[in-house]
């Protein structure tokens, strides 16, 4: 299933409804048309409707756990909130299990389209915008600050992601990231203190440098002290 999901319709608490432009993938091992919808919003409503250990267990049945928890905490820390509280697409590998993809990455690393991003955004407004994230936040958060810790000691350092970008993006000529400033004169983050200096590959290497440095820093605050 992607496109804008009602799961982030707090007042209409957690339905899917396919709108005009959403997509449903149909595979007919699992039915016919529909069965998406079904099958996700059957996941939701068991969600909505538990508390305490019964949540625990709605989420752990109904959702690819570990992949959950993981794309949770990718768009928590790396900033992609469109993710959360507009664009998402949701799989399931056999029919009943659900899982989020990454998907929409506008505001990943510092900056999107329009706006640079602050690296002290709060994890607790992003999650309160999409009632699911939230309900899995609730239940299973003991979890998620272990599974970054986890991380934090092993491949989520800023040394080894700038590594992966750096080797990602050599190559990429900067007459691309000019072409881009150039697409997009009227983008506000153009605006932005020190947008001038976001110009070519170094500067862009730096900025999200710089980014990624304070943005984990908040992260460890967030996750070992569950305070903003």
């Amino acid at each position: 299933l992607s496109g804008y999901a009602e799961t982030l319709d707090r007042e209409k608490g957690l339905e899917y409804r396919i709108s005009s432009w959403e997509e449903e993938y149909v595979n007919e091992k699992y039915g016919a048309e529909g069965w998406a919808e079904a099958s996700f919003n059957e996941m939701l409503f068991a969600i909505r409707g538990a508390t305490g250990d019964s949540l625990r267990g709605a989420i752990a049945e109904y959702t690819e756990f570990e992949r959950t928890l993981d794309v949770m905490l990718f768009n928590s820390i790396f900033g992609p909130l469109d993710n959360i509280d507009a664009n998402q697409v949701w799989c399931t590998y056999d029919g009943k299990k659900w899982a989020p993809v990454p998907y929409d990455l506008d505001e990943t690393l510092g900056r999107s389209g329009e706006w640079l991003m602050d690296p002290n955004d709060s994890i607790s407004e992003q999650i309160a915008t999409n009632t699911l994230y939230e309900k899995v936040y609730q239940a299973y958060f003991e979890e998620i600050k272990e599974r970054y810790a986890t991380l934090r000691q092993s491949i989520l350092t800023v040394s080894n992601i700038m590594n992966i970008i750096r080797e990602k993006l050599r190559g990429v000529d900067d007459k691309f990231f000019l072409s881009e400033l150039e697409k997009w004169p009227n983008a506000l983050w153009h605006e932005c203190e020190g947008s001038d200096l976001i110009t070519g590959f170094d500067a862009e290497i730096q900025f999200i440098e710089l980014f990624l440095q304070a943005r984990l820093l908040y992260c460890d605050s967030y996750f070992e002290n569950n305070m903003e």
